[in-house]
């Protein structure tokens, strides 16, 4: 190794402790709001979401369109349900796929579509976990690139289209669920 190396490799390897202790608090610091949410409460209100399918009676057999859909990935943990994934429009198998099959934007038009295909055959019902509001935001993004689209109009007609069953939000997390059945 050149001379002229030597001291900033001495002081680099001086600096490593510091660095690495430091870098490990920084992590501690990051993590902790995900602890206490653990040891607080529900990170998910997916097993609410499950009781409440198998405990009423409607309920347990019907086909459950999910948005976001990566939310409701244990869902068959807890509950019987299909579940019809809109953005690939096929029902889940063992697990959301992150593919160019998983549409990255969907609309609540869509979503509505889909529910009236599907309530031909079982009763439907639809789990929400974004905040849906007259005044918008009208695109809502949320991890992974994806969003959800509306308007007014759309908003309107989906609750012309619904009946509330449900809100789950006891979650410390964002798994927190508006429920609607499809009519």
């Amino acid at each position: 190794m050149p001379s002229w190396l030597e001291r900033p490799r001495a002081g680099l390897l001086r600096a490593a402790p510091i660095v690495c202790a430091l870098f490990l608090v920084a992590q501690i610091a990051i993590a902790l709001p995900d602890v206490l949410g653990d040891l607080a409460g529900e990170r998910s209100s997916v097993a609410a979401l499950g009781k409440l399918l198998d405990t009423t009676p409607d309920l347990a057999s019907a086909i459950v369109i999910p948005e976001p859909d990566v939310y409701v990935e244990a869902l068959p943990y807890y509950a019987k349900n299909e579940i019809f994934l809109p953005r690939e429009r096929t029902f889940l198998r063992t697990k959301v796929n992150f593919t160019t099959a998983n549409d990255q934007r969907l609309s609540l038009a869509a979503l509505m579509a889909y529910a009236d295909d599907l309530s031909q055959r079982r009763p439907v019902v639809i789990v929400v976990a974004h905040r849906l509001d007259a005044a918008g935001p009208f695109v809502i993004p949320w991890g992974y690139g994806k969003q959800l689209d509306y308007d007014a109009a759309s908003l309107a007609r989906f609750r012309e289209h619904t009946t509330l069953v449900a809100s789950l939000r006891a979650s410390s997390g964002s798994e927190n669920f508006e429920v609607y059945r499809w009519r």
